[in-house]
């Protein structure tokens, strides 16, 4: 009786124990593994201890506005929404295959919200992203703010480079990429060497850097880096291929842009001006218009033409149907093949002019000054010369 006794509080003993280990080992199971919505999270003093030992890159994912206004020292602005974060997700698995073996990306934005969302997605693709847990509203360490705009478009950077302001323009494609086009005096350190050891040690510190790739996407992950290391950054919109397509729009083409541009803003500013006026000063507005649109119509033209050399001008096969040339100096100018058919010549000096084998049907020659002139073949059939001086 006894006996069973024992086995049985043996047998007890050893079930015990065996449940206090199970129990025991799936608590500890338990703790290791951490809620979802926390797995990427960091807390503001880790982000901050990682930054200082560069260990980290931030990047803060709201707009550009709420950037500049206040942001972590030391972190880019990335725009990581829809196409844009499939690109720089594509960009990261290709060209830098080894950027998470020792740095992580954490990203920042207001609350901590998208920036997990972002943070579960590229870590599924191979890319280990944390975010700043509750985001800058949960942030107890000093902001920074700028003034200067990160990005930068092919106009702008031309007005800086006629003006010899000290940039260094960055060019982070690869070397065959930069034997087919690229901007002078750009230096190319391709995206992968960015992210080595000492990749960065020619990269000027003291004055902007202007990061130029194919179209802004390898320019801008690259960022990540320069950011890190506070140096002045600047991407070019649309990379090489939007400053290719500026760089080949003429001068002409430019100053029209311009034009344009101006008349939208005077267009504007005249709208608002005759919507300000009562029905009396709308007429008074339009009758000065007319007068200035009937000045202009009257005005002569020759005061603003002198200074210009006609001589040699190759007018032949222009239509001058209907044209007045009152006044007009047209000496040395070669009419031939010109039609003149109608035209009024009162006035005008013809002085060693050739008109070989011109028709001259309808035309005025009353006051003609024929001094010199060549009349060789001329065809002056049906016209009216009493009163001519042919010497």
């Amino acid at each position: 009786m006894q006996s069973q006794q024992i086995i049985i509080i043996g047998v007890a003993v050893i079930v015990s124990v065996i449940a206090g280990i199970l129990i025991g080992s799936s608590m500890n199971s338990t703790q290791d593994i951490q809620p979802l919505e926390n797995q990427y999270a960091l807390d503001a003093n880790t982000v901050y201890e990682k930054l200082q030992n560069n260990e980290i890159f931030i990047v803060d994912i709201r707009d550009e506005s709420k950037y500049s206004a206040g942001h972590i020292p030391g972190s880019s602005v990335d725009y990581l929404y829809g196409d844009t974060l499939d690109k720089r997700i594509s960009t990261i698995q290709k060209k830098l295959p080894d950027f998470t073996s020792d740095k992580k990306l954490v990203l920042v934005d207001s609350d901590g919200v998208h920036a997990k969302y972002i943070a579960k997605k590229m870590s599924n693709e191979g890319i280990k992203t944390y975010f700043l847990e509750s985001g800058l509203d949960n942030w107890n360490k000093e902001l920074t703010t700028t003034t200067s705009a990160k990005t930068i478009n092919s106009e702008e950077l031309s007005l800086k480079i006629s003006a010899n302001e000290d940039l260094y323009l960055l060019d982070v494609r690869e070397p065959e990429e930069i034997d087919v086009t690229k901007i002078e005096s750009s230096v190319n350190i391709p995206l992968s060497e960015i992210f080595e050891i000492n990749g960065m040690n020619d990269i000027p510190t003291d004055k902007p850097v202007i990061v130029i790739c194919g179209s802004g996407n390898r320019a801008t992950i690259a960022t990540y880096a320069l950011a890190q290391n506070d140096i002045d950054f600047q991407v070019l919109e649309g990379g090489i291929k939007a400053w290719d397509v500026y760089e080949d729009t003429s001068e002409l083409d430019k100053m029209f842009e311009k034009m344009d541009e101006i008349h939208m803003n005077h267009q504007s500013q005249m709208s608002q001006m005759w919507q300000s006026m009562d029905d009396t000063q709308q007429e008074e507005f339009l009758e000065k218009i007319s007068m200035m649109i009937t000045k202009m119509e009257k005005m002569d033209m020759s005061e603003h033409m002198s200074g210009m050399n006609h001589g040699e001008m190759k007018h032949e096969g222009m239509n001058h149907d209907e044209m007045k040339h009152g006044d007009m100096d047209c000496e040395g100018m070669d009419h031939e093949g010109m039609d003149h058919e109608g035209m009024d010549h009162e006035g005008m000096e013809h002085d060693e002019m050739k008109h070989n084998n011109e028709s001259c049907e309808g035309m005025n020659h009353d006051e003609m000054d024929h001094d010199k002139m060549k009349h060789g073949d001329m065809d002056c059939e049906d016209d009216c010369h009493d009163d001519m001086d042919d010497n």
